[in-house]
């Protein structure tokens, strides 16, 4: 696999790790029938906050449930009372047991701020 700019090969991501075009397709669709809907969300676990800032909103690390489905990790910012949300990500497990085993393997540096 190459990424552009690098010019050097790679197989750090291998390509079966991907979800496969049924379980794309599944997503996409449910996106599609509820575009310009209202939806509802429930934190069902505070797991942490990452930051806070001046205004008082804060990146936290959740599991929401939307629209009445099982809970997903999610991380994005909230205000202060939890009824405005930033645009975020949500990940299933299985995606987030992809992207905490690739933090895994990196050297993450001491933290600047």
């Amino acid at each position: 696999m190459q990424y552009a700019g690098s010019g050097k090969e790679s197989n750090r991501f291998e390509p079966a790790e991907f979800p496969d075009a049924a379980e794309v397709m599944e997503v996409a669709k449910s996106y599609e029938d509820s575009k310009g809907e209202d939806f509802t969300f429930e934190i069902t676990e505070h797991i942490g906050v990452l930051k806070t800032n001046a205004s008082g909103w804060s990146k936290e690390f959740n599991v929401v449930s939307w629209n009445g489905n099982p809970g997903k990790f999610d991380i994005r910012e909230w205000s202060e009372d939890h009824k405005k949300m930033s645009k975020g990500i949500t990940l299933t497990d299985r995606e987030a047991k992809m992207l905490h085993g690739w933090i895994g393997k990196q050297r993450l540096h001491a933290e600047s701020e």
